[in-house]
This record gives C-alpha cells, sequence and structure tokens, in this order.
C-alpha cells in the first residue's frame, strides 16, 4: 500500500487493493516466507511480556481457595440437618401437601450432592502455565468507512490477534473451584514494505489507519529499508527491519514508477 496512483484518485482507494507494492513478490516473500507465525510470536513476545506467578500469589489463593470450600461444606452440612428436621415435621403433620415433602427431600438431595463434591476435592493443585498465543491473522484485512459501507475503505497487509495471561485467579462456577486466568487480547496492523518510496505518503497511510482502528491496535512497518525508522517511531508507530527479499524483476520493478 504505497503511493496514489495519481492525484485525481480518492486516497483511501489508492491504498486499497491496488497498491502496486503488493504487486511484487518482495512484498509476498515478506509476507509469507519471513513474518511467519513463530516471528509473529517472537516479536509479540517483546511487545506484550508474559510473567511469571510468583509464589506468594499462588498460596494466598490456595489458602483463601480452601478455606471457601470448607466453609461451604460446614454450611451445606448445617443446612442438611436443618432440612432433614423440617422434613421431619413435614411427614408428621398430615396438613402439607405431598409436594411440599418431595420439594424438602430434593433439597436435601441436592445438598448431599454438593457435599459428595466438595469432599472429594483435593485442592488446586499447579496453576497453568502464562502464555502469549496468537488466536487469529488475517491477511488483506478491511476496514469499512461507515457502518453501512459494502466496500472496504483500506486493506491491513496483515491483522494479528494475541491473546496473554495477565491474571491468575479462581474460576468458581461450578461446585468445587478450579484455577482461571484472566487474559487480554491485544492487536497488531502489519504494513508490510518492501521498499518506502515517500516518508510522507508512508505517514499520511499509517494516520489514516490509525483514524480507523483506534489506539488499541499497534500498527508496525516492516520493510528491509530501515531509513525512515526513527521518523517512523516518533509519529509513534513501530518498525522493524527485515532482510532484503529475493530481487525482483525489471518488469515488476516499473511498477513504482
Amino acid at each position: 500500500m504505497s503511493q496514489p496512483r495519481n492525484r485525481g484518485t480518492n486516497y483511501l482507494q489508492s491504498i486499497g487493493p491496488n497498491d502496486p507494492d503488493r504487486k511484487t513478490p518482495g512484498h509476498d516473500w515478506i509476507l509469507l516466507e519471513w513474518l511467519t507465525k513463530p516471528k509473529l510470536l517472537e516479536f509479540g513476545a517483546q511487545w506484550f511480556p508474559i510473567h511469571a506467578w510468583s509464589l506468594e500469589e499462588i498460596a494466598s489463593l490456595r489458602v483463601r481457595t480452601a478455606n471457601r470450600v470448607a466453609s461451604r461444606l460446614t454450611d451445606a452440612q448445617a443446612n442438611r440437618i436443618k432440612e432433614q428436621e423440617k422434613l421431619a415435621r413435614l411427614t408428621k403433620d398430615s396438613g402439607f401437601y405431598s409436594a411440599t415433602i418431595e420439594k424438602s427431600r430434593q433439597e436435601i438431595s441436592s445438598l448431599e450432592t454438593s457435599m459428595g463434591y466438595l469432599n472429594a476435592w483435593q485442592g488446586l493443585g499447579d496453576p497453568p502455565a502464562p502464555q502469549l498465543t496468537i488466536t487469529a491473522i488475517r491477511d488483506a484485512h478491511p476496514c469499512y468507512d461507515g457502518e453501512r459501507s459494502r466496500r472496504p475503505a483500506i486493506y491491513i497487509d496483515r491483522l494479528v490477534n494475541f491473546e496473554r495471561s495477565v491474571e491468575l485467579g479462581v474460576r468458581d462456577d461450578d461446585w468445587t473451584p478450579a484455577w482461571g486466568i484472566n487474559s487480554d487480547q491485544p492487536a497488531v496492523a502489519f504494513e508490510i514494505k518492501s521498499r518506502i518510496p515517500s516518508y510522507s505518503e508512508l505517514i499520511q497511510q499509517l494516520t489514516t489507519y490509525r483514524g480507523f482502528l483506534g489506539k488499541k491496535f499497534k500498527i508496525v512497518v516492516v520493510c528491509p529499508d530501515d531509513k525512515f525508522k526513527s521518523a517512523v517511531e516518533d509519529q509513534g508507530f513501530a518498525f522493524i527491519k527485515c532482510p532484503e527479499p529475493p530481487k525482483s524483476t525489471s518488469a515488476q520493478e516499473k511498477l513504482f514508477e
């Protein structure tokens, strides 16, 4: 996605599907042969580092959870005794309907089931290790100019969604607790360039992307020519210098003229 094809063309159209850099083998080599999933994870680990769970945090969660399980078990035992006493009174009084008696029996059964799970619980064990993963890689990702627009205004060379473990917790939505992890989902937009004919055009393009994507997306330029690296980073974007792709033919080079 490079400079406009001509000055009479809408700028958004010029950086859409007809970007001349996309027609070069160098662009495809960077995208498909160099910027692979392992490479993406390597860069992701630098931008979104993960940290080992502290031993103090693990120990504290184990103690609090064990105390909560013990308290639940005590409450369930006490409630079962109360419900059993209630059932005894109901069965002695012929004025109560059988449905009321059956409801009490079901409550006792439910409490005993809970007690069985709580008694069988053997602690949290070892927590899962924190990790950084890629959940989606989308090439030529379209961005639409307005909710009703059916034609993409621009295309992002590659959009990558990560998922990173950020906080250790306890999932408590069942009879017994288990480890749970809170995660965030950072995203990165990659702009691939086999060469950069114009810094001004590049910054205009990146600023346009930022307007579509918002600040939650990290925007990264990948190019073998890093002469504009400092200037790009000063504008709040990231820059990765990649190896030179295989040489293209003279016919393909004419696309830049």
